[in-house]
C-alpha cells in the first residue's frame, strides 16, 4: 500500500494516504440485516436509482472509490463516459487489485449540507436539515446495496467518509473536494488521460454549512462525523 502525505491547504494539515490513515479495517466488509423504519412521510418519486460504491473505471482503467457527494458522478459519467465495470458494494474485489484506485474526500459538514440539497434539488425530497440529519444518524436504517426507501438512500449517501464500507483504506491516493480539479489532473497524468474538458455533475446550491448548521444542529453533526474529522484532517468548527 501506497505511503503518501497529500497536502491540501484548505484542511488542519496533511493526511497520510493510506496504511495508516485510519484505524479501520482493512478488508471491508458486508453488514448484518437491521430493521427498517418507515418511508411513510416521505414523497412518493422521491425514490431514486443512483449507485455509487466502487467502479472498475474503462480506458484508460482504474478504480474509483466512490465516496457520495465528492465529485464522483463527474468522474465516472462525465470523464469517463459511464465506461466502467461494477459497482462492488462494500469491498474491492481481488482482481481489481492491482490497477490504480483512488478516491475523493469532503469536509464532513460541507458534504453532509451537499447531500441534503441533492435529496432536495435534484430528488425530490421535502426535508428539513433537521429531519435530514436526524436520519442520517439513525443507525437501525440501512445504507448497503439492499437499500431501497429513501431514508436508506439518504444513509447510503452520508454514512461517514471513514466508514469501512466505502473501503477509503483501499485508494492509492486520496484527492479533496476543496482542491477537486487540481487533484483530479494528478489522478489523470497517473493514468495517462487528457481530457478536452473536466466536467461538472450534479451540483447544487446550497450556500454553505454554515449556512444551515448552527447551536446544537451543529454540535449533532459534528459529534456524528467525529471519525473524519479526526482521521481526514478537516478542522473541527
Amino acid at each position: 500500500m501506497v505511503e503518501q502525505r497529500i497536502e491540501n491547504p484548505r484542511v488542519a494539515g496533511s493526511i497520510p494516504a493510506l496504511g495508516t490513515i485510519f484505524l479501520l479495517a482493512r478488508r471491508c466488509s458486508a453488514f448484518a440485516s437491521v430493521p427498517l423504519i418507515s418511508a411513510a412521510d416521505f414523497p412518493k418519486g422521491a425514490r431514486t436509482i443512483a449507485l455509487m460504491s466502487n467502479f472498475l473505471l474503462r480506458d484508460p482503467d482504474c478504480v474509483l472509490i466512490h465516496i457520495p457527494k465528492t465529485g464522483g458522478s463527474s468522474i465516472r459519467h462525465g470523464l469517463w463516459s459511464s465506461r466502467y465495470d461494477g459497482p462492488s458494494f462494500g469491498d474491492i474485489p481481488d482482481g481489481w487489485n492491482p490497477y490504480f484506485k483512488f478516491a475523493f474526500v469532503r469536509h464532513p459538514l460541507d458534504r453532509l449540507v451537499s447531500a441534503w440539497a441533492d435529496f432536495g434539488q435534484l430528488r425530490g425530497a421535502d426535508l428539513s436539515i433537521e429531519r435530514f440529519l436526524d436520519i442520517v444518524m439513525d443507525e437501525s436504517v440501512i445504507f448497503d446495496e439492499r437499500r431501497k426507501t429513501l431514508p436508506e438512500r439518504i444513509r447510503h449517501h452520508t454514512i461517514a467518509q471513514t466508514h469501512p464500507f466505502n473501503c477509503l483504506s483501499h485508494a492509492d491516493y486520496v484527492g479533496h473536494y476543496e482542491t477537486y480539479l487540481d487533484d483530479l489532473r494528478v489522478i489523470m497524468d497517473r493514468v495517462s488521460m487528457t481530457p478536452n474538458e473536466i466536467p461538472r455533475m450534479r451540483q447544487t446550491e446550497h450556500g454553505g454549512w454554515t449556512a444551515h448548521l448552527q447551536g446544537d444542529l451543529l454540535r449533532r453533526a459534528i459529534s456524528y462525523f467525529d471519525q473524519d474529522f479526526e482521521l481526514l484532517g478537516y478542522a473541527r468548527p
